[in-house]
């Protein structure tokens, strides 16, 4: 449901291209990331890559709370320099995390 409240996104490169043109726009990018969702990592990492490109390092809110599938994962080498990449390459950003009191 489309609404003006929002920016609709209906596809990866539709959001790529509203990522990348909004921060050359100045807007401050703000991604939210949990560790549910090997798509939700791609599109917070798209973010924070086009925040480092432009010089404009994007916010990272990484939420948590309830256990997570893929993070974190002391026995994945992968997914651990998966994330570890992530919050690396927001460097001089800010990353917030977000722990619910439920688990």
């Amino acid at each position: 449901m489309k609404d003006s409240a929002y920016v609709d996104v209906q596809n990866g490169p539709d959001y790529l291209r509203k990522v990348v043109r909004y921060g050359v726009a100045g807007y401050r990018l703000n991604v939210h990331v949990n560790a549910m969702s090997p798509k939700g990592y791609l599109l917070a990492m798209v973010a924070v890559s086009v925040g480092r490109i432009l010089a404009r390092p994007a916010l990272v809110t990484f939420h948590g709370g309830l256990c997570q599938d893929y993070f974190p994962q002391r026995d994945s080498w992968k997914l651990y320099h998966a994330f570890r990449l992530l919050f690396r390459l927001r460097e001089q950003s800010h990353v917030t995390v977000r722990r619910s009191s439920r688990q």
